[in-house]
């Protein structure tokens, strides 16, 4: 898709300058020269809100805090931080910007830092605005606050204005004098920290490592602020990540770069001209060659109409002028490009995504597992079922719908049954429709159970799934487990646990999890029935939603992770964990998988040998 169809957008056709523009007529001559220079740290605290307030009046004039940036943040003591080298920046601090944004870059182009200064400039303007800053690791939240949000507000000429002794400086939150309060939390495993905390706006850093299906609940802290504000940035990792898929939302801006010489504009992107633009001396016209000014550069925006809806900017490092016009910067980037893994190059020092993770079910893995001999319909799996004899177990899953953020994940239901060889038969999965009602996700149960003639009955604790347990036992169901997911990389494979209520469920370690049941998958100890080319009648794609992630903590260790597919629901995979696992727990005759597991970290006792082995009651 050329330039011409992205439809060029107004937003900055060139830099602006850095220092105030022209005021406009009948302007107070003593804010021009207020904005003139840095202000003094030895002005009364009147005198410094008095200046904040004329940079706020100059802000509104220009429709931007641009040119006021030098003048309220310093890098250091003595050094101003501007927007003088970063022009791409500039829209960030317009003072109309769209209700989600989305900074998708790669690494080192001054992310996080315009992050806390764009954040800390809202939090000065607006009295009593809370923000809510939600990263991955502890490390990376509390380097965000110490290291940028402390540094600009204890460097500021104006920082007796800004702060005063009632206000908290903790590592986790931050106050200023006018109420407006800063909160930073992390959520990597679970978004649990920052569940009921109200905000106006929120502030994603990371986004590429955090869950996809944590934010409907952070979003959920701004559903009582009247300004609602999104804004995520990340750095691309795979084409099924969470970042992707929010890019895949937005407006998809890109900075174009004009050629002086030819009149072509270069656009940084992988589907345009990013790798034509690498130059041996700087950036270079895709077309004819010749150096191109990234100063000269203009957003524009693949879905302008989503602008002021969901706004998405690209920034990869060699559109940066820290990067494209320093020569020695530039020589090492080429190395990077000429030397360095691909990944890493597209990902880190491109803003691109790359070929998606590995992932743990391929297609020909459930083509293989495919082996019993019909189709996937109740008729013929019941047939079968009673045919085949006497399983030593035979239970029905559930995976309780919540709709999800797409309204894609629906109630799954899948029955199996334990060989004596160990082998397990997916005797049948279905799905729900959106619209179907708890009582016919009880009607299905019923009919399930007794058509297989289920001996156990596992489903979902979680979310929905506490009232769905009440509801099971009041109708008399028995022999049900219920399961919930531990998400982090815990020392057990699954352990009893009694709830405050009083009610007793098991935990089980959703990494190991997956793992077994992929694992098994792969030696066609999980056989299936036969395959659908139709995938909108094969529910068994949903095993092909997880992929394996890695990311590396602060101190160089590695977090293994099993991710979903932001495309693809997992729905009947869950079914059938809830369903083979209450075979497996009920009879305790486990897969021997623990060796695998505890050579990845993810069941990290070293005492432990069998998943019935954890299973203590707390």
């Amino acid at each position: 898709m050329r330039f011409a169809e992205f439809q060029r957008t107004r937003h900055r056709a060139q830099p602006t300058p850095i220092v105030p523009r022209v005021a406009t007529e009948g302007a107070d001559k003593a804010d021009l020269a207020v904005a003139d220079q840095p202000a003094d740290p030895s002005l009364s605290d009147l005198k410094l809100r008095e200046q904040m307030k004329q940079l706020g009046r100059q802000a509104k004039e220009q429709n931007s805090f641009a040119s006021a940036l030098p003048f309220i943040f310093r890098l250091t003591p003595s050094q101003p931080f501007s927007l003088e080298h970063y022009p791409m920046m500039r829209i960030f601090y317009d003072t109309r910007l769209p209700a989600k944004s989305l900074l998708r870059s790669g690494r080192q182009v001054s992310k996080s830092t315009n992050l806390a200064a764009k954040g800390l400039t809202k939090d000065i303007c607006i009295p009593d605005y809370k923000q809510l800053y939600v990263l991955p690791l502890y490390e990376q939240t509390r380097r965000l606050s110490a290291n940028y949000f402390k540094r600009f507000i204890e460097n500021s000429p104006f920082r007796d204005a800004i702060i005063d002794s009632s206000c908290e400086r903790n590592v986790l939150q931050k106050t200023i004098s006018n109420g407006s309060m800063s909160i930073f939390t992390y959520a990597l495993h679970d978004c649990d920290r920052a569940r009921g905390i109200p905000a106006d706006e929120l502030n994603i850093d990371e986004v590429q490592d955090m869950n996809f299906e944590f934010l409907p609940i952070l979003r959920e802290c701004l559903s009582a602020s009247r300004w609602q504000t999104e804004n995520y940035a990340g750095t691309p990792k795979t084409l099924d990540n969470t970042i992707c898929k929010l890019w895949g939302d937005s407006s998809q801006g890109e900075w174009a770069v004009p050629c002086e010489a030819c009149g072509h504009w270069s656009i940084p992107s992988m589907g345009e001209d990013l790798m034509a633009m690498i130059g041996k001396k700087g950036l270079v016209c895709a077309k004819c060659g010749k150096p191109i000014n990234t100063y000269l550069g203009q957003w524009v925006h693949k879905f302008p109409d989503r602008i002021w809806q969901f706004i998405g900017l690209h920034i990869p490092q060699i559109i940066v002028p820290m990067h494209c016009c320093d020569p020695v910067k530039w020589d090492k980037l080429l190395e990077k490009i000429e030397k360095g893994k691909r990944s890493t190059v597209l990902n880190e020092v491109l803003g691109e995504d790359c070929d998606v993770g590995a992932k743990m079910v391929t297609i020909e893995i459930i083509k293989r597992a495919s082996k019993l001999p019909y189709r996937n319909t109740l008729e013929e799996a019941v047939a079968f079922s009673r045919k085949r004899g006497r399983y030593l177990m035979t239970s029905l899953g559930i995976d309780w719908g919540g709709r999800g953020e797409k309204g894609d994940s629906l109630t799954a239901f899948a029955v199996t049954g334990l060989r004596g060889n160990g082998i397990t038969d997916v005797l049948y999965a279905m799905r729900l429709s959106m619209s179907a009602t708890d009582d016919e996700e009880f009607q299905w149960a019923r009919r399930l159970m007794q058509s297989f003639r289920c001996q156990g009955f596992g489903h979902d604790f979680r979310g929905v799934g506490l009232s769905k347990d009440a509801r099971l036992k009041s109708e008399g169901y028995r022999a049900v487990t219920p399961w919930t997911f531990e998400t982090g990389n815990a020392s057990y494979f699954a352990k009893t646990t009694r709830g405050p209520d009083g009610r007793v469920f098991v935990r089980l370690n959703r990494s190991a999890a997956i793992q077994l049941l992929t694992f098994e998958l792969r030696f066609m100890r999980y056989q299936l029935p036969r395959w659908e080319e139709d995938s909108m009648r094969n529910p068994f794609l949903d095993l092909n939603s997880w992929f394996e992630d890695t990311m590396v903590r602060e101190d160089g260790r590695n977090i293994y992770r099993i991710m979903r597919s932001v495309a693809q629901p997992d729905d009947v995979g869950m079914a059938i964990i809830y369903s083979s696992f209450t075979n497996f727990r009920t009879i305790n005759r486990w897969p021997n998988y623990m060796k695998t597991l505890t050579s990845k970290g993810i069941i990290t006792d070293p005492n432990f040998n069998n998943p019935g082995a954890g299973e203590a009651l707390d």
